[in-house]
């Protein structure tokens, strides 16, 4: 099912493995996120988690800083795909990237300062 706000976006599809959050109220899209990507239930996901937070002594892998968060993910299985933002350069759009790197599953980073 698309959220509204994103039915013209193909590249984005509302995915919620958590039958305890239906409302999407508890703020657990990092696990939606390995979740998906990784093929494995919420629970599952969830629990891979934990040994990497109680290494980092976080909450969420993803309260991490950049460096650490690309660190953690390698654990996982992940492999890191920089995206150029040169000065004066424009960021792909998530079309752009989708053409360029068509096969595999991604999860975007967001840079926490720190």
């Amino acid at each position: 099912m698309l959220k509204k706000a994103d039915a013209k976006n193909r590249y984005y599809k509302y995915y919620q493995p958590n039958d305890k959050d239906l409302e999407d109220k508890f703020g657990d899209c990092q696990i939606r996120a390995l979740s998906k990507a990784l093929n494995v239930t919420w629970l599952e996901a969830f629990d891979l988690t934990i040994p990497l937070c109680r290494k980092y002594q976080v909450n969420s892998l993803f309260n991490l800083p950049h460096k650490l968060e690309q660190e953690a993910l390698k654990q996982l299985g992940f492999t890191y795909i920089g995206i150029s933002n040169k000065r004066g350069s424009k960021r792909p759009t998530v079309k752009e990237f989708a053409k360029k790197h068509s096969t595999g599953r991604y999860i975007r980073l967001t840079e926490i300062s720190g």
